[in-house]
């Protein structure tokens, strides 16, 4: 899965390296870019019964200077894979680690693993939110790589932690992908499940944080769950 990963990016990354130093250097544009979010993966996730994908939205800041494909995976692996994302907290990495945790309970016979991503490859530089038309305009035409990084990591439930906000971003992304109620009772915007190609557990719903403060979380995860023993094939 690695190589193949490598290989997506290697074929993107001499376009993508010109357009964004473009960004970079040119005084006209406010904000920059971040390094994009490139992707690795260890034993543990290939050796899993159960793959899970969570999505964030963004990166704010991603290493300083404009890196190699080699370089930017590497901090990937010691970031997230090697688990130093757990000095930084947040309610991100808090709710992520409770649904895994609550998906491993509910399947105690499975082995499970997470990996993550971000529906926004490339951020601004040292700024949250959003990055600028002009950042996405470049991610879309020279590194639009979210749906084929699915395609080969190929896991068994996806969590989109983006909210609303960012869902014609991920339509954009995802083509043909439909977002359905997964409760009467609770708004799409809120809560919903997404069919996608033959992805048959896919989610979307807040950003953890806004979980946290909205006391959302514990019954949006269960509901998630619940959801998943309904129609488990693993």
């Amino acid at each position: 899965m690695t190589s193949k990963l490598t290989q997506l990016y290697l074929s993107k990354w001499n376009l993508l390296s010109s357009s964004l130093k473009a960004l970079k250097v040119n005084s006209l544009y406010i904000f920059k870019p971040t390094n994009p979010l490139l992707l690795t993966v260890n034993n543990d996730y290939l050796d899993a019964d159960i793959k899970i994908m969570i999505f964030g939205q963004e990166t704010n800041s991603w290493f300083n200077k404009f890196n190699s494909v080699e370089e930017l995976q590497n901090a990937y692996k010691n970031f997230f894979l090697e688990k130093n994302y757990k000095k930084r907290g947040g309610q991100f990495w808090n709710g992520t680690n409770q649904l895994v945790s609550l998906i491993s309970n509910e399947f105690p016979n499975k082995k499970v693993s997470f990996i993550w991503n971000n529906i926004i490859k490339i951020g601004k530089y040292n700024k949250k939110n959003k990055p600028p038309e002009y950042i996405q305009e470049v991610e879309t035409k020279y590194f639009n790589v979210v749906s084929k990084e699915i395609e080969i990591l190929n896991p068994d439930i996806i969590v989109f932690f983006s909210g609303p906000y960012y869902d014609n971003i991920l339509k954009s992304k995802l083509s043909r992908c439909v977002f359905k109620k997964i409760q009467s009772n609770i708004p799409c915007r809120q809560l919903a499940k997404i069919n996608y190609d033959n992805f048959s557990n896919c989610y979307r719903t807040y950003h953890p944080n806004y979980l946290y403060r909205s006391k959302k979380l514990n019954s949006f995860f269960h509901i998630i769950v619940k959801d998943l023993k309904s129609n488990a094939t693993f």
